[in-house]
This record gives C-alpha cells, sequence and structure tokens, in this order.
C-alpha cells in the first residue's frame, strides 16, 4: 500500500499492514468473546440469516463458514484477509493546507485501487466521485 501525503509517497510494507490488521482481529473477536452468551447467539444468528445470505447473493460464491466455526470469527478473518489482498494494489492520497500557523488540515482524499491484470483499469475513489473499471465516471448522489 501507498500513501501519497502532499506529493511526497510512503510505501507501508505488507507485513505491517498483516500485523496492524491482525492484531485488530484479535482486539474484536477478544471482546466479541467477552458479550454475554445470550447476545452472541444473537449476533450468530443475525449473520447466519442475513449477513452470509446476503453475501452469497451478492458475490455469487458460499461464503457460509464450516460447522464448528464461530462465524463472527469467520467474518472478521476473511475480511481481513480481503484488505490485506486489495491492499497490495492500493493508494491513498491525502492534500493537506496549513492553517494556524503549525497545523495542516486535510483538504482532500482519494483512495485508488489498481487492478494487477493487464486488462484491468482503475478503480478511484474521492469525496464525491468515483470511477469504474470500465471508465466510465459516476457522481454520487446525496
Amino acid at each position: 500500500m501507498f500513501i501519497h501525503l502532499d506529493g511526497k509517497q510512503v510505501e507501508i510494507p505488507e507485513e505491517m499492514i498483516q500485523q496492524m490488521l491482525f492484531s485488530g482481529v484479535q482486539d474484536v473477536v477478544g471482546k466479541y468473546k467477552n458479550i454475554e452468551p445470550t447476545y452472541r447467539i444473537g449476533i450468530k444468528t443475525f449473520l447466519r440469516t442475513f449477513v452470509f445470505p446476503t453475501l452469497e447473493k451478492a458475490l455469487k460464491i458460499p461464503v457460509r463458514p464450516p460447522k464448528e466455526v464461530d462465524p463472527v470469527e469467520f467474518l472478521f478473518i476473511n475480511i481481513a484477509n480481503l484488505i490485506q489482498e486489495a491492499s497490495k494494489n492500493a493508494t491513498i492520497h491525502i492534500k493537506t493546507t496549513k492553517s494556524d500557523g503549525s497545523t495542516h488540515r486535510p483538504t482532500a482524499f482519494s483512495f485508488s485501487l489498481s487492478d494487477s491484470s493487464e486488462s484491468g483499469g482503475q478503480l478511484a475513489f474521492n469525496w464525491t466521485e468515483g470511477e469504474r473499471q470500465d471508465n466510465i465516471r459516476e457522481t454520487a448522489t446525496r
């Protein structure tokens, strides 16, 4: 992953991203395990009934966890894996302006994913506009 801050490029090593994601998953799962068992059953039921079927329809692939695997842990581990994989082709652009003497305030932020295959285009986002992989401009409506 690359971060461009006012024209200066910094590369975030893959190992650091993996460590941050793993630490975040451990933290969330640790907090989840401290929830009262009655609430955990409700969360598991919600995931199995609504979240996983919705993901299966959207992705057109099975996403249910295997038997005896906690669906919350399964979901967060897979989200972390997805983010880690996407971060290999991700670039974050941040522009700032100086205000109040030495304080920098962000004035623009954009995130882009470049497709690693030869046939794909770039997927870019900023505050209100995005560019789909077929290079058709999209504007968010508010």
